[in-house]
C-alpha cells in the first residue's frame, strides 16, 4: 500500500468510528503497527474530582492500539487492555496516546501504549492485546 492511501486508511478508520469522533479523538500520525492520536481536554472531559476522567483516557489509549492493529494489515478488537495511571491531568491541556507493536502471534497483537501531556510528562501507560478477526 503506498504512503497515501495507508495515510488515507488510517484517517477513515478514526473518522468512521463514531465514539471517538464524539469525544473528540484526533489521529496525529500512523505507520505499519504505530499509531499517535490526541485527544484536547474539554470540560466533558473532566470527573468530580477536576481531572481527566479514566474513561477518556482509556478510549484515547484505546483508539491507537486499534489504529496501529489496523496498520499491521488486520483488523482487530480489544481482548484485554492494562493502565497504569501515574500522573493526573486536568481541563484545557491536549493529551497524546502513542502506539507501538510489542509482540504478534498468528490471532493476537500486543502494544505497549503510553500516553503523554503536551509537555511530554508521561501520565499513563497500558498494554494492549488486540485480538485479529477474520
Amino acid at each position: 500500500m503506498n504512503k497515501e492511501l495507508f495515510t488515507a486508511a488510517c484517517q477513515l478508520m478514526t473518522e468512521d468510528d463514531h465514539f471517538c469522533r464524539m469525544v473528540g479523538v484526533e489521529l496525529m500520525a500512523c505507520d505499519i503497527s504505530y499509531a499517535k492520536v490526541k485527544l484536547q481536554l474539554r470540560d466533558d472531559h473532566i470527573n468530580a474530582q477536576g481531572i481527566t476522567h479514566g474513561g477518556a483516557i482509556f478510549t484515547l489509549m484505546d483508539m491507537a492500539a486499534g489504529v496501529a492493529m489496523r496498520n499491521s494489515g488486520k483488523v482487530g478488537v480489544t481482548l484485554s487492555t492494562n493502565i497504569t495511571y501515574l500522573r493526573p491531568s486536568s481541563i484545557g491541556g491536549t493529551l497524546y496516546a502513542e502506539a507501538t507493536l510489542l509482540n504478534e502471534t498468528r490471532r493476537i497483537n500486543t502494544f505497549d501504549v503510553k500516553l503523554r501531556n503536551e509537555e511530554g510528562t508521561l501520565l499513563a501507560v497500558s498494554q494492549a492485546m488486540m485480538y485479529k478477526k477474520d
